[in-house]
């Protein structure tokens, strides 16, 4: 059986990242370099390397199972998708999408770094035409993922785009925090949870942008005593949809709780990790020592709200409500 434990950290390794290991400590290599590589040259958080490890730990587990035991390098598209019906037992469709999603994407970096070959792919892009074991299709748009993963569970949706109810962002909220005070991070339960929270309200009350969240800045944040009446005007500058400004209209206590966290909790996230950086004043701040300016990447707030729950709750479904 296999397990993941968060290191101390040690001068070649970053503080607090997942190591992959068996029941006799023996660490798979592979995978654990994976997820050291997402914190190092990709300044993605632990919380959502964790949940990355989460899965493929499931995964290993999977094929130690299986009657006839299966290499970690001799696994086939019929093997993710006996995994994927096995996981549509216990969760949604969309979050056992995002086990296959993860698997793939390890794979193919494995491919990359040589750690295999004729692993992954589709069947032109190897030499000699040979098929790869787990069989992708090529994305031909030219955006976004090199890959189409044709074998994903099928996600019931309608014509209307899902706009996720308050209750489901009440979860993902609570989702949220339990990661944070579960998480070996010392800074966590103080400011990240606050963190999280407020970067999911900034999505669904002020209908911000993946960009403009990660772009607001306490300047940006008007004079308010929380006594008002009416909702209160804000400019987005930064981060806009062809750098245009727009001015968005929000509830008081949305800018008096991110001002609170402003001064009270996000110096904890700065002594903690960015000690001696230039602070450009951004509201919300990544928890990487990776981050040269400090700031948390759209893609890294996308992680964050998918990897805790049904990825139907995404950035954009969250401006939706709003």
């Amino acid at each position: 059986m296999y397990s993941f434990i968060i290191t101390p950290g040690s001068i070649e390794l970053p503080e607090k990242t997942p190591v992959v290991m068996n029941n006799n400590g023996r660490v798979q290599r592979d995978i654990s370099t994976w997820l050291q590589s997402l914190i190092l040259f990709h300044n993605r958080e632990e919380a959502s390397v964790s949940q990355k490890a989460s899965r493929l730990t499931d995964w290993l587990n999977y094929l130690d199972r299986l009657s006839e035991r299966v290499d970690l390098y001799e696994a086939q598209t019929l093997n993710l998708i006996d995994f994927a019906n096995g996981l549509k037992e216990r969760m949604a469709p969309s979050s056992a999408n995002l086990y296959l999603m993860n698997i793939c994407e390890f794979y193919w970096y494995a491919q990359d770094k040589e750690f295999t070959s004729f692993m992954i792919g589709w069947a032109d892009m190897l030499a000699g035409r040979q098929k790869p074991l787990i069989q992708l299709e090529n994305n031909t748009k030219g955006k976004g993922a090199k890959y189409k993963i044709p074998f994903l569970l099928d996600v019931t949706t309608s014509r209307q785009k899902y706009i996720p109810r308050r209750f489901e962002i009440d979860g993902l909220l609570s989702s949220l925090a339990q990661v944070s005070f579960d998480s070996s991070m010392e800074v966590s339960h103080d400011a990240l949870a606050p963190r999280n929270t407020l970067i999911v309200r900034w999505l669904s009350e002020g209908c911000l942008r993946r960009q403009e969240v990660a772009c607001l800045k306490k300047d940006s944040l008007p004079d308010c005593t929380g006594n008002e009446k009416k909702m209160i005007s804000v400019e987005i500058t930064d981060g806009t949809k062809f750098n245009k400004p727009r001015t968005i209209r929000v509830l008081p206590n949305l800018i008096i709780d991110t001002k609170e966290f402003f001064e009270l909790d996000r110096p904890l996230i700065v002594d903690k990790y960015h000690e001696g950086k230039q602070d450009q004043g951004f509201v919300f701040i990544s928890a990487s020592y990776r981050s040269k300016d400090m700031s948390i990447t759209p893609s890294s707030i996308t992680d964050l709200i998918t990897d805790v729950g049904d990825t139907k709750i995404t950035p954009h479904a969250l401006r939706r409500y709003g």
